[in-house]
């Protein structure tokens, strides 16, 4: 008996070592290595095993027994026979990713800067400024993207209708020395930007949404890193931006397959060392419905049985315990055994639920009847998967008859009578508004009734009257504001700009004139109707607001400034010396601004560099003056 619990503690311990060998989340920083490491940790517990086996005081293989005879024999004394199709797995995950980085190597060149630089990492290098910038840190974040679209979704990266990628130029007098990749995934309607620097933010795009909007991906690609950040706060159903953090590639499988959410917390990382279950393996999910019990009874069986499971395996998207088919007979004796598997309930017995659904409440309020009325019901049984109570036809009469003496059940409200809910909604003031006049005067319910399938509170008129009464005084009972009618955030919300710049445009207009207090959900605020509404439309519209990205090589006098190391002062002088017209407002970023073209930016900078050199050898002059 020592021995034989012994055993199982190894087993379980060579199990538990394999686990943990393939646990191994994915990231950039280690996919180089992710395969072949593993590889060599499971080939550590195998000869492991081997040379435990063969310590064994009861077992003799004899010398001339082949490597391979001793390997299966140490394998399937300790319980992990599955040893070589976890290996098997192992090794093609990793021809997988050594082919992807001969992949990466092929891809082809376009003579665009795909997500062009911010302001700051320009790197313009002038006489006697000729400081170095740190280098920034690579990782193969494209190679991590492409293994996670491979093997998550069957993407075949040599077939153009399941891949398509470009990598874009390096970017000229910038300290980025990587350029972007754009990697659109059509069968997935995803379009993703990536650069393998790792300070470089990665941007998932929905291209059926921006498709039906009639918006160019390709557009959005030549928005700097700053500018289509905002553009996907602005339109989060668009896409997301995804930094580089420990998560990374935990991110990225989400954005995949949802760009809803942000990634759950409870989100598993992205593991795909785990082996797939084969057919005789199954999960606790798998096994409750071949028994027809519930999760918790399946694993409470597994639990007392001392059942060991096969280790982990891949069903579906998700990694968990496996156990082997054979199990499934020790499983029923224990549910027969332990009443699991009773027999259907007398006829015309019912379960709570059903009582519930007959009375039209819901099973909280069903099953608190019954507990109050103390009955005992006629024992358990099974219903559908799960085993409960029954109860008598009599009995759903008892609690009937309980909850319309308590409850009020079947009849209906009297006239005038609200509860919270409809009190605060009549009145257009919030929850906690009606709760606390409620409080401060005192009131009570007038009853409780069965409302739905949930029972609640209801108020009398003439309470309703007093809590009116006193939300009147109290400021909140103001009117809910007419269709068409917007708040100024609600205008900001309407056109997708940022509150205070439509703060500023009311601020500066005073012919956009409120049209009183409204109420908007809870909240009371200034309204204003739908001509007003379209004014603000329309000054948003003269000042820019919906431009879209600057044309390509266009600079703002912010921009020029900047790259010239000049002030903004001096930058707006030389353009009005100059005359030089603008092509349009566009938008820089989150700004809306002039846009002058390369042709008139080289000859704003030539002026203004120039009246600057005038000016520093002026004051030096001046400075050297025997009259200074």
């Amino acid at each position: 008996m020592h021995e034989n619990k012994n055993r199982q503690h190894t087993e379980a311990n060579y199990r538990q070592k394999i686990d943990t060998a393939l646990a191994i989340p994915l990231d950039a920083k280690t996919i180089d290595s992710y395969a072949d490491a593993a590889i060599d940790n499971v080939a550590a517990i195998l000869n492991s095993a081997v040379e435990g086996y063969a310590h064994q005081p009861t077992i003799h293989l004899g010398e001339e027994a082949s490597q391979r005879e001793r390997e299966d024999a140490a394998l399937s004394y300790f319980g992990i026979e599955n040893v070589d199709y976890i290996i098997e797995h192992i090794v093609k995950k990793a021809d997988q990713l050594h082919e992807l980085d001969s992949f990466i190597t092929q891809i082809p060149h376009i003579d665009t800067v795909i997500t062009p630089p911010d302001t700051d990492e320009q790197y313009v290098i002038r006489p006697g400024n000729e400081k170095p910038f740190t280098r920034a840190e690579v990782l193969p974040k494209l190679k991590t993207l492409l293994f996670i679209a491979e093997n998550e979704f069957d993407i075949d990266i040599h077939e153009p209708d399941q891949l398509r990628i470009s990598l874009g130029q390096t970017p000229e007098n910038s300290v980025r020395e990587h350029g972007y990749y754009t990697v659109k995934f059509p069968s997935i309607h995803r379009t993703v930007l990536v650069c393998d620097e790792a300070k470089n933010m990665t941007f998932v795009l929905d291209s059926s949404i921006l498709d039906d909007a009639k918006i160019n991906i390709d557009a959005l690609s030549s928005m700097t890193k700053q500018s289509l950040k905002e553009y996907i706060a602005q339109n989060p159903s668009s896409g997301r931006s995804i930094p580089y953090t420990a998560n990374y590639s935990t991110d990225i499988r989400h954005a995949l397959h949802d760009l809803s959410t942000e990634t759950p917390e409870t989100s598993e990382a992205t593991n795909y060392l785990v082996p797939p279950a084969p057919e005789h393996i199954l999960s606790v999910k798998k096994i409750a419905a071949k028994v027809a019990v519930s999760e918790p009874v399946v694993r409470k069986a597994i639990h007392e049985l001392g059942i060991a499971d096969s280790g982990d395996y891949r069903f579906g998207p998700y990694t968990t315990k496996g156990y082997d088919e054979g199990i499934i007979d020790r499983i029923d004796a224990y549910l027969e055994q332990n009443g699991y598997q009773t027999a259907h309930p007398p006829e015309g017995s019912l379960s709570i639920n059903k009582i519930s659904s007959i009375l039209g409440i819901d099973y909280y309020t069903a099953s608190n009847a019954a507990a109050e009325l103390g009955l005992q019901g006629l024992g358990s049984h099974r219903f559908g998967t799960r085993i409960a109570k029954a109860y008598s036809e009599e009995d759903m009469e008892k609690i009937r008859d309980h909850l319309k003496a308590e409850w009020h059940l079947d009849e209906p409200i009297p006239e005038g009578y609200m509860t919270i809910v409809g009190i605060y909604s009549a009145l257009n003031a919030g929850r906690r508004a009606v709760e606390s006049q409620i409080s401060t005067l005192g009131i009570r319910p007038a009853g409780t009734y069965i409302i739905g399938s949930k029972k609640a509170d209801v108020y009398s008129d003439t309470d309703i009257a007093k809590i009116a009464r006193g939300l009147k005084d109290s400021g909140y009972a103001t009117e809910v504001a007419p269709d068409g009618y917007l708040s100024a955030r609600g205008i900001a919300k309407k056109f997708g700009v940022a509150n205070s710049s439509i703060q500023k445009i009311l601020s500066d207009n005073p012919s956009i004139q409120t049209s009183g207090l409204y109420r908007f959900g809870p909240q009371s605020t200034d309204a204003y109707d739908t001509e007003n509404v379209e004014a603000v439309r329309k000054i948003l519209d003269a000042q820019g607001f919906f431009s879209g990205p600057a044309p390509e090589g266009c600079s703002s006098i912010s921009q020029i400034a900047t790259q010239q190391n000049l002030s903004i002062h001096h930058i707006a002088k030389t353009v009005e010396t100059l005359g030089v017209k603008p092509v349009g407002r566009f938008r820089f970023g989150h700004r809306i601004a002039d846009a002058y073209p390369p042709e008139s930016v080289q000859q704003i900078v030539d002026h203004a560099t120039q009246a600057s050199a005038s000016r520093k050898r002026s004051i030096g002059e001046a400075a050297t003056s025997p009259y200074a």
